[in-house]
């Protein structure tokens, strides 16, 4: 990055490499492993699916839900599943810093 970007101020210390590389494998291993399980075994099949089928039977008119309406309620939960896993990455990272801040591996020049 100095040799692409020479006149940028680097507000944090070097780390030592193979530490934060294995810091980042058990993370992933670990850490982003059982969230992802959680998200897509039980977030996304039991609480996104059970409210949107919820949904779909509070405005199904005789057993035939309208084909605009149920347009809409398809896209709302691509939609609502994207925002949570946005959420679910932005959280993993909050995370990921915050370990390596704790064990060290980023510190902030003084």
């Amino acid at each position: 990055r100095a040799m692409l970007l020479p006149h940028q101020v680097v507000v944090t210390e070097p780390v030592s490499v193979p530490l934060a590389a294995i810091y980042t494998g058990l993370f992933m291993a670990f850490v982003s492993n059982v969230r992802y399980q959680l998200l897509q075994g039980v977030v996304e099949p039991c609480m996104v699916d059970g409210a949107f089928i919820r949904i779909e039977a509070l405005v199904d008119d005789g057993g035939k839900l309208r084909e605009r309406i149920a347009g809409r309620i398809r896209f709302s939960k691509k939609l609502v599943i994207i925002l949570i896993r946005w959420g679910n990455g932005l959280l993993g990272s909050w995370i990921a810093i915050g370990g390596m801040r704790a064990f060290g591996l980023q510190k902030l020049k003084e």
